[in-house]
């Protein structure tokens, strides 16, 4: 279930229906080989008749998860995030940066105080 819950592009990147087709793909795939696993375990365990509840269990979370991961694929801001993305890009958000240090600078200035 771990790399189930990783959200984020295969590529890098500003979000888009891409990566939301990525994530379901992921999940359903994750979550099927998770679920495998565990009747796997359980067959060899003497409460093993009991793993067909936690599946159950494990299999509605992900039926859920899966319907949420398709809702955003078609109700999403995609055009207002292109839209940001665009700006940032020209430089409207330029100002933001100020300030900011590299982490050499940081890195510097911590050795310089550590020196003292």
């Amino acid at each position: 279930m771990g790399i189930g819950a990783w959200s984020g592009s295969p590529v890098g990147g500003a979000p888009c229906a891409a990566d939301q087709a990525y994530d379901l793909d992921n999940d359903c795939i994750v979550d099927g080989d998770d679920l495998q696993k565990l009747v796997d375990f359980a067959r060899g365990l003497p409460e093993g008749h009991t793993a067909t509840e936690l599946a159950d269990a494990f299999c509605k979370g992900s039926a859920l998860k899966v319907q949420g991961l398709f809702r955003t694929l078609w109700h999403n801001d995609d055009t207002g995030t292109v839209a940001l993305s665009r700006k940032v890009l020209r430089g409207d958000y330029r100002w933001l940066e100020a300030g900011i240090i590299t982490l050499e600078e940081a890195e510097a200035a911590r050795l310089r105080r550590a020196s003292k």
